[in-house]
């Protein structure tokens, strides 16, 4: 997917995960004394964070491609369905930690981790919006269509395929 994100899926994925392993061991790490590991964990998001957003980039080069409809929905369909309010439970652990936390350690941590929610939160818009569209049916235009059938009638076009027993 050129120079961004190879795998989407996986980026989705691997920050879901994060996330989730982030909320679920919230209230231990809350009491921790943050060290070395904070550092670690900070690049391991900007990784994340860039991926992210690049995810709409990727995304729509992947699509100029051609992709069939329904094999696009069953791909990413799920994603969304796993992880589509990950982003606001990320901001609210942070929030939460900076609440019990006044010292400023760790404030690198709690920025990346804000922008990680909110990237993926956009990465997240970007997806809804674009299943959406996939899935939005045009509304029939009557008028073109009795325009159509007053042309048939006159001899102007083909048969409509099936309505005539042609």
């Amino acid at each position: 997917m050129g120079a961004g994100t190879v795998f989407p899926e996986a980026v989705m994925e691997a920050a879901g995960t994060f996330a989730a392993t982030l909320e679920s061991a919230s209230e231990e790490w809350l009491a921790d004394d943050w060290d070395e590991e904070t550092s670690d964990a900070v690049s391991l998001i900007r990784v994340l964070r860039k991926n992210l957003q690049h995810f709409p980039r990727d995304m729509k080069q992947f699509l100029s491609r051609g992709v069939e409809t329904s094999q696009f929905m069953k791909r990413w369909q799920p994603v969304l369905d796993r992880h589509g309010d990950t982003s606001a439970g990320v901001l609210k652990i942070v929030e939460a930690i900076r609440a019990q936390r006044s010292a400023p350690r760790g404030s690198m941590l709690l920025s990346e981790l804000k922008g990680m929610g909110e990237d993926m939160g956009a990465a997240m818009d970007f997806l809804r919006d674009l299943l959406a569209q996939l899935t939005a049916r045009r509304p029939i235009d009557w008028t073109r269509v009795e325009a159509a059938q007053k042309a048939f009638e006159r001899g102007e076009t083909k048969p409509f395929h099936g309505l005539t027993g042609a």
